[in-house]
């Protein structure tokens, strides 16, 4: 697998979805949860239990992780009934706003590791491009020293 962020984290596939390994792709699949029809309570309970409860957080960007955290603790704070999980039974007792502001902080995390995940990128290319022009410039002192004709000294001459 890539060097990403492949090695630690796996979403577990909805509806038609295959299962992602890294934090991108869980992000991803649970904004478009939040995104789905139904009302924003299901939604934000299925989005974590679907694709984000069993990401390692220690694979986010440190600007999210202590939030993604506390979420985590939020969406298991109350003990479920039976024939009930932790996350609905925890989803349930937020207010709309509340639920709102989780599913809100979803959407940044994404936002955060795509930002991070483009940086990275840019940083790798920008390395390779130096690495390559410093080759070619070296590349043409070798070709400039081997094209030199040495300068011929006639007997005689001054």
């Amino acid at each position: 697998m890539a060097a990403k962020d492949r090695t630690a984290s796996h979403c577990r596939p909805g509806h038609g979805q295959t299962v992602s390994s890294t934090s991108e792709d869980c992000l991803i699949a649970a904004v478009n949860t939040l995104a789905g029809h139904g009302p924003l309570k299901d939604r934000l309970a299925a989005a974590w239990a679907g694709h984000l409860e069993t990401l390692d957080p220690l694979l986010l960007p440190g600007d999210v992780r202590a939030e993604f955290n506390l979420l985590g603790a939020l969406l298991h704070g109350v003990r479920a009934l039976p024939g009930d999980t932790v996350v609905r039974a925890s989803v349930r007792k937020l207010s709309h706003v509340e639920a709102g502001q989780c599913a809100e902080f979803i959407v940044r995390a994404l936002a955060s590791v795509v930002a991070h995940s483009t940086q990275a990128t840019l940083e790798a290319a920008a390395t390779r491009v130096a690495a390559l022009a410093r080759n070619a410039e070296a590349e043409a002192v070798r070709d400039e020293e081997s094209v030199r004709v040495p300068a011929l000294r006639i007997a005689g001459a001054g």
